[in-house]
């Protein structure tokens, strides 16, 4: 049984950073305490659909999340509240990685052979769209090298591809 929706400013308590994942998917986001071993928290009503993907910066300030209409939005983490919210960037969003320098924030999606998308995590601003990647084949994930010199994306089919 699922127990009555509450407003996420309902829910705030100061999270230990340190000690909190965060798991997606059908039901939700979810708040896992590692040394507690269970969800102390749930985000049920951020995302409209269902959870597809997620990244959080290095230093955990935010997280980014995708869900299945392709809609995207920044979390503040500390404050447990959404920051930004880009609306719908893809038709569906299947991978999201940051920057290691948590500068930028790129997003794959399925629509038009896998377009990859590149925004500025300070200010969500678009700074490029590299269009079609792989032929007649959507994008399952994207990562860049830990020194950002490359992206790379990987397609549905196993191929591996570097964007930039």
């Amino acid at each position: 049984m699922v127990g009555p929706r509450r407003n996420l400013e309902e829910m705030i308590e100061e999270p230990d950073l340190a000690d909190s994942l965060f798991l997606g998917g059908y039901r939700g986001l979810k708040q896992w305490s590692v040394s507690q071993k269970k969800v102390t928290k749930d985000h049920d009503d951020i995302m409209a659909g269902n959870i597809w993907s997620m990244a959080q910066t290095s230093d955990k300030k935010y997280l980014f999340v995708s869900d299945s209409s392709g809609c995207l939005k920044q979390i503040d983490v500390k404050q447990q509240k959404v920051v930004r919210d880009y609306g719908k960037i893809h038709g569906q969003i299947m991978s999201i990685a940051i920057s290691s320098d948590d500068k930028y924030l790129f997003t794959s999606g399925v629509e038009n052979n896998g377009h990859v998308k590149q925004f500025l995590v300070s200010d969500g601003q678009m700074i490029n769209d590299y269009g079609a990647t792989f032929e007649n084949d959507g994008i399952r994930s994207i990562t860049t090298t830990p020194d950002n010199k490359y992206l790379f994306a990987g397609s549905n089919t196993g191929y591996l591809k570097q964007i930039c």
